[in-house]
């Protein structure tokens, strides 16, 4: 099966972006997968919804393997917890049928991408500035 546009784009920008857009396009992916388990689910399926839910928890199994424990180990504690959670909710939410246990994953998700994000405006636009500051020997 070919590879449409956006899959070729976001292959392409995860090639060349820096880790911490990679974990942001990581979280987005999560979502988006998680999102599709859910349309399996309501449509009845079953191994569309198995195969979206393997999907999921593989991605958060990356997010987990990224975490730097050395540098921040309380933030990279607390986000692993927050990843097994997802994690057992995508389980649960294929095991049983329920849209509301994949529901549940995707607030916490959501939170985590909207703070990465902000981090990553944060660094872009003190990146800007001391681009545009004036030279220390001017």
């Amino acid at each position: 099966m070919p590879m449409n546009r956006i899959q070729r784009y976001r292959n392409n920008e995860a090639m060349t972006e820096d880790p911490a857009v990679l974990v942001r396009l990581l979280l987005e992916e999560t979502i988006r997968t998680i999102r599709i388990a859910i349309d399996h689910t309501r449509a009845g399926r079953i191994a569309e919804r198995g195969e979206s839910a393997s999907r999921a928890v593989d991605l958060l199994t990356s997010l987990m393997i990224n975490l730097n424990t050395e540098e921040t180990p309380g933030l990279a504690g607390g986000l692993q917890r927050l990843y097994e959670f997802c994690q057992y909710r995508v389980i649960e939410g294929h095991v049983k049928g329920d849209v509301s246990c994949f529901e549940s994953a995707l607030p916490v998700l959501g939170d985590i991408t909207e703070a990465w994000v902000a981090v990553l405006e944060k660094e872009r636009a003190a990146a800007e500035a001391d681009s545009t500051a004036e030279p220390a020997w001017a």
